[in-house]
């Protein structure tokens, strides 16, 4: 508990915490927040638009407990083409590692599986969520939170954000928020749909908005996909950010399509029309 803790601060002023029971004070702000159970809860008095869009429309209602066999789902989730790629982007074997949009934990707990070395933090702004993840035994830490990320500069190793970006009202504030806690060289392990895929874009010429998320029955105006990358924005933004030695992974190529049909298209249409889906690895400059 005391090594979370020394990682914790304040997400307001990002000053030092201090332990007292069954809270955490800031002598800079004067806020409290609180933690029971392994959560530390610091939504309640850094409430951001994100957490208002997120928590007050969707608000993880899905979210359960995992009381079923552990190993079922972690097959499941390294079956997953794109869960698989920001695992292995993840190759360190000791160190801290942040699950941001954890959910129920899933990718974290198939990396603890692979790693059980390292110490993961599970980070959602639901509370359900981080209580989920950590009941499974799925993280080692909860963190309920939202933009501004209550850990200290250079504190831990390397994070993943699977299918979040595209989620996020400011995005550019939230991965230079990554950028300050990774250590130098420290890994971003990402996923996010690529707006530029070919179908996407025979569905704009149709007159209609193409769907980059797999739940069909929100309105288009009520989607939860509200940014949207490809190939080149997703590098851009990361260069910007502090980001260097980008790699950018294209997933799920042509789905629905004759095998023969793709290897012949591989080769003539670029990554930016072909692939659904991309996972990036990135690592904080030095």
């Amino acid at each position: 508990m005391e090594k979370i803790i020394s990682k914790l601060c304040c997400p307001a002023c990002k000053s030092k915490l201090e332990i007292d029971n069954t809270s955490l004070s800031c002598n800079n702000c004067k806020i409290k927040f609180f933690f029971e159970n392994g959560i530390f809860n610091f939504s309640n008095l850094t409430r951001s638009e994100t957490y208002d869009y997120y928590e007050d429309k969707f608000g993880s209602a899905s979210i359960s407990d995992i009381n079923e066999d552990k190993r079922k789902y972690i097959s499941r989730t390294l079956g997953d083409e794109r869960s698989h790629h920001l695992i292995s982007n993840i190759h360190i074997n000791k160190g801290w590692v942040v699950d941001f949009g954890t959910g129920r934990g899933l990718i974290a707990g198939t990396l603890k599986s692979l790693k059980g070395d390292l110490k993961i933090i599970g980070y959602d702004i639901s509370p359900k969520a981080c209580r989920s993840a950590l009941n499974s035994g799925f993280v080692d830490f909860a963190i309920c939170c939202d933009d501004d990320i209550p850990l200290t500069d250079n504190s831990v190793d390397a994070a993943i954000m699977g299918d979040l970006i595209e989620h996020l009202l400011d995005p550019e504030h939230f991965l230079n928020e990554v950028h300050r806690i990774l250590i130098p060289g420290g890994i971003l392990s990402l996923s996010t749909p690529n707006v530029s895929f070919i179908r996407n874009r025979i569905t704009m010429m149709r007159g209609e908005f193409p769907r980059t998320e797999c739940d069909y029955s929100y309105e288009i105006w009520n989607a939860r996909h509200i940014k949207f990358f490809n190939f080149n924005s997703i590098e851009n933004i990361l260069i910007k950010c502090g980001f260097r030695n980008i790699e950018i992974k294209g997933i799920r190529l042509l789905r629905g399509y004759k095998i023969p049909l793709i290897r012949i298209l591989r080769y003539l249409i670029p990554d930016n029309l072909s692939y659904e889906m991309m996972v990036v690895k990135a690592k904080k400059g030095s």
